[in-house]
């Protein structure tokens, strides 16, 4: 089996208006496709294709909604106080 990877976990780690709607659509998109699988499912340019974005706007569009969604991550860990790694992931079934 794949990883199963819900968006609500991404809603989760990013405030609710951290990731624009459109960033939500193109994250959920690449996810399905397995654009963040080990080797890729999809390409760059085939993904730019299914959510009509060219690649370079395709890039910076999941670069920037994955640096909201680390950073805000990464506060909500400083705010809560996690130390271990390992705690502070969210679950992924694989």
């Amino acid at each position: 089996g794949g990883i199963l990877y819900k968006l609500s976990v991404i809603e989760k780690l990013a405030a609710p208006k951290t990731i624009t709607p459109r960033q939500k659509q193109v994250l959920k998109t690449a996810l399905e496709l397995g654009y963040y699988y080990n080797p890729k499912r999809i390409s760059t340019e085939d993904l730019s294709k299914q959510v009509g974005l060219s690649t370079s706007t395709l890039s910076k569009t999941l670069r920037i909604a994955e640096r909201k969604i680390i950073s805000a991550y990464s506060e909500t860990v400083k705010s809560i106080g996690i130390t271990n790694r390992a705690r502070a992931m969210p679950k992924i079934s694989t």
